[in-house]
């Protein structure tokens, strides 16, 4: 006999039980994931492939969420302290002014980036490189912070 998790492609468990061996597999529809295992329907989830307490996959969405907007506010106040490098009486050369343009993409870039984590763990997030200025360009730097 073997313990069943028949769970949706959110980690949501739609039912939980135990059958024989042979008939594990037939457990689930043809849209719905399974594994083994126990739990409960509404207390818990799968993330990962791992059974957690629902409560826990909040405070972790939550954590997510929050390091998420930080970094988002982070480009959007970046962006837009370097407005100035793109408008027409800029002080900058245009090879500057294009290096400034291309530090900007890459900025909007990075924001894309970041919605496209699929493990929604904070730490990931901040594996995700922020652009460096033009003018730190060579400068060897690993955390949002030391741009």
């Amino acid at each position: 006999m073997k313990h069943f998790i028949v769970y949706d492609s959110d980690g949501v468990i739609l039912r939980s039980g135990y059958c024989s061996d042979d008939l594990f597999e037939y457990q689930r529809e043809s849209d719905e994931l399974i594994m083994e295992g126990e739990a409960k329907p509404g207390k818990h989830k799968v993330l990962d492939g791992e059974v957690v307490e629902v409560e826990e996959v909040i405070d972790k969405e939550r954590e997510f969420n929050i390091a998420f907007y930080e970094l988002i506010d982070k480009r959007n106040a970046t962006l837009k302290e370097t407005d100035w490098t793109q408008m027409p009486d800029s002080p900058l050369p245009v090879s500057e002014k294009q290096k400034w343009a291309e530090y900007r993409q890459d900025l909007r870039d990075y924001g894309n980036n970041l919605a496209n984590v699929r493990v929604r763990e904070a730490k990931y997030l901040r594996e995700i490189t922020f652009p460096r200025t033009p003018k730190n360009k060579n400068a060897e730097v690993t955390t949002i912070d030391e741009n």
